[in-house]
């Protein structure tokens, strides 16, 4: 769903705005009536977290789903469909969330 709100967004097509997105086992939708949100990269920051040996969002579709990012940032942990909070993960997602205080600012 936050996919097709942030290609929305890119497209001008919403009444509020955001400046960066944080995925966690994300994939793009396959319905044709989302097809057209698509269409170009997204460019806003974003941040895409996903588990090598998740069963439910499997690691190719959350890789796919990159494309329609411009430089999308990603951590990827060996585990399955959870968010990780390891110490070094952690520093991750506050790097990320600096970045981002900065453009918010």
């Amino acid at each position: 769903m936050l996919g097709l709100i942030c290609g929305m967004l890119q497209q001008g097509k919403l009444a509020f705005s955001f400046k960066f997105a944080i995925f966690v086992s994300s994939y793009r939708s396959r319905s044709k009536q989302h097809q057209e949100v698509y269409g170009e990269k997204i460019m806003i920051p974003t941040l895409h977290v996903y588990g090598e040996a998740d069963q439910v969002i499997q690691q190719p579709m959350s890789i796919e789903f990159l494309e329609y990012f411009h430089e999308p940032k990603t951590i990827v942990h060996p585990g399955g469909h959870f968010i990780p909070a390891t110490g070094s993960q952690k520093q991750h997602y506050i790097k990320f969330m600096e970045e981002m205080k900065q453009i918010c600012l």
